[in-house]
């Protein structure tokens, strides 16, 4: 009896010539029967060569290798992560209620931070409210934040501007601190072990800028830089103050990290309430996530049509279509997560997987790419 990946081989192979607009021809409801939806997203996958068979054995092949098994033990908090043998309890960080205690008291002392900023009663050591936020990391770390950032501009507060610096090359830190009044800025360092080559660079560089504009005074740095770190040792040495250290778990990724206390920025930028309100967006998702029956999921259908596409239908590329206008970081956001799929290709068994990965095309808004097959 073949495998099930041998019948979706099989399938696919029978019809790989087949027109996704004959599939619309003979089914004038493909929309609805391969689309899936859920809180604040829609997932379209009747664009693509899929049929029930396909649909059906996507499904039962994901029950076959244990998928939900899997994702139960995230949440559980078994160490899923084999290479560094730890759990990957990012979702804690928006688990609301019933979130660790040290989540919640973060989050709470993360509110009482971004309150003072907002209403201006921090203030930089010379006692100019703060304006200008800039944040200062390295890939995973901001890409979360630039994009949610973007996403939630609407919320902004007007009277406050953030600033990402990510390059290593000093450059863009340099320009950022030639147009902004030092006096009315907070530098905000995420990197959890406060020891990020690319990060401690620019860090130290915005430090030695702030000292030579208060005449080496060393206390001024206490006044005007927050660490987004869990390394006290190394937070203090640098000149931060205790109480502008917001630490967060090893099991956070940094992919994953903007929704833990790297987020403060964005809390800060569009207010704690919008802040919870984004996190229990999180919380949805997480809970549908693990919902069952499997062809109600769409983040978990998505993942196993694309590992079809790839794998049988010998699919070379994954285009992806900006609807928004506003949203030019997500292509950096979007490879950071193929980077990252490519190069995750270790079971827990210790085998090694089929590679999964593909180019991506991304088209901008208002430029959409038309499926011709």
């Amino acid at each position: 009896m073949p495998t099930l990946w041998q019948q979706i081989a099989r399938t696919a192979t029978e019809h790989k010539a087949r027109r996704i607009t004959d599939l619309f021809a003979a089914d004038t409801k493909r929309f609805d029967h391969f689309s899936r939806q859920i809180p604040g997203m829609l997932a379209d996958f009747s664009k693509t060569n899929i049929d029930n068979e396909t649909l059906d054995n996507l499904i039962a092949l994901a029950g076959e290798r244990g998928v939900s098994r899997h994702i139960a033990a995230m949440f559980a908090g078994e160490p899923i992560n084999v290479t560094e043998d730890r759990p990957v309890l990012h979702t804690t960080c928006r688990a609301g209620a019933d979130a660790p205690a040290e989540t919640r008291e973060t989050l709470a002392r993360m509110r009482a931070l971004s309150e003072k900023i907002r209403s201006g009663s921090f203030t930089g050591f010379s006692g100019k409210a703060i304006r200008n936020i800039v944040v200062i990391g390295i890939g995973g770390s901001v890409l979360g934040l630039q994009a949610a950032s973007i996403a939630l501009r609407a919320f902004q507060a007007t009277h406050l501007k953030l600033h990402i610096v990510s390059n290593v090359e000093g450059s863009d830190l340099a320009h950022v601190i030639d147009h902004i009044d030092l006096e009315e800025t907070l530098f905000f360092i995420a990197s959890k072990s406060f020891s990020t080559p690319e990060t401690m660079l620019n860090a130290e560089l915005a430090r030695a800028r702030l000292l030579a504009h208060y005449h080496h005074e060393g206390t001024s740095v206490a006044r005007h830089f927050v660490a987004l770190s869990s390394h006290g040792e190394r937070v203090k040495a640098f000149g931060i103050a205790p109480e502008n250290m917001f630490a967060f778990r090893d099991w956070v990724g940094g992919r994953f990290s903007s929704w833990s206390a790297i987020g403060l920025p964005l809390m800060v930028m569009i207010g704690p309430d919008h802040f919870e309100q984004w996190l229990a967006s999180g919380i949805a998702i997480s809970a549908t996530i693990r919902l069952w029956p499997w062809c109600l999921i769409t983040v978990r259908l998505a993942a196993c049509l694309r590992g079809c596409s790839r794998l049988t239908w010998k699919a070379t590329a994954s285009a992806w279509t900006l609807t928004a206008s506003p949203l030019p970081r997500p292509p950096a956001r979007l490879f950071w997560a193929n980077l990252v799929q490519t190069h995750s290709t270790v079971f827990s068994s210790g085998c090694i997987s089929q590679p999964m990965s593909c180019r991506l095309i991304l088209s901008p808004s208002r430029r959409p790419v038309r499926a011709t097959r």
